[in-house]
C-alpha cells in the first residue's frame, strides 16, 4: 500500500495483520516446535549414551583395579600396560587411601 506521493502508507495500530503475514508466523513457530522436538530427542538420546558411557567407564576402572589388586599393587598406583604384549610397568606404587578410625 501507497499513499498518493509514492510513500508507503503508515499503518496504525487498529489496522489487521494480512493474512499472509500471519500464516507465515504460524508456520515458523510450528517450525520452531519442531526443532524444539528434534532437540528434546536428541537430548534424550543423550542422556542414555551418557548414562552407557558411565557403566562402561566403572566397568573398565573395576577391571583395571582389578588387575592391580592380582599383581599385589594398590588401586591407586600408578602403572602403564603394553597393548600388544600384556606387560605391565609399575610406574609408581602408592599406600593405600587411609580409612577413617572405626570407635
Amino acid at each position: 500500500m501507497s499513499t498518493d506521493n509514492g510513500q508507503p502508507r503508515r499503518l496504525n495500530p487498529d489496522d489487521p495483520v494480512p493474512p499472509e503475514v500471519l500464516q507465515r508466523l504460524r508456520a515458523l513457530q510450528e517450525a520452531r516446535f519442531e526443532v524444539s522436538d528434534r532437540i528434546l530427542t536428541l537430548e534424550q538420546e543423550k542422556v542414555r549414551l551418557l548414562a552407557s558411557a558411565r557403566r562402561i567407564d566403572e566397568e573398565r576402572q573395576r577391571t583395571f583395579e582389578g588387575v592391580l589388586v592380582e599383581r599385589g599393587l594398590t588401586p591407586e598406583s600408578v602403572v602403564e600396560i603394553d597393548a600388544g604384549t600384556g606387560r605391565l610397568k609399575v610406574i609408581e606404587t602408592k599406600p593405600p587411601a587411609a580409612q577413617a578410625p572405626t570407635a
